[in-house]
């Protein structure tokens, strides 16, 4: 039997975060193949993306190649996506840093 490559998953953010520590707690794990471009978005660009979701606007889909199962995890690799990705993850380790100061209450 031939498997379809091309199901669409959703997922959230939460999902996306998940996926990238090193023990997943959803069983799904996505890692960076070291074919991927280095970063190159700017701050102004991260804060653009993290500003589209806050307003639910549509970012794109990632892609991703299910590579197989180790010790339990589904492995994934990130084929197109990183540059949205690492600002998500950047985003939820330091949030502080997406802010601009116009936004911020004078007191």
């Amino acid at each position: 039997m031939i498997e379809n490559y091309t199901d669409v998953k959703p997922w959230s953010v939460e999902d996306i975060i998940s996926a990238l520590k090193e023990n997943p707690p959803k069983r799904e794990k996505i890692i960076v193949p070291k074919f991927q471009r280095t970063l190159v978005w700017t701050d102004n660009q991260r804060k653009s993306l993290i500003d589209s979701i806050k307003n639910g606007m549509p970012i794109g889909a990632l892609l991703l190649y299910k590579v197989g199962e180790v010790n339990g995890i589904t492995e994934y690799q990130l084929i197109d996506g990183l540059q949205r990705v690492t600002t998500l993850k950047k985003y939820y380790d330091k949030p502080t840093d997406f802010y601009d100061e116009v936004n911020l209450p004078d007191d």
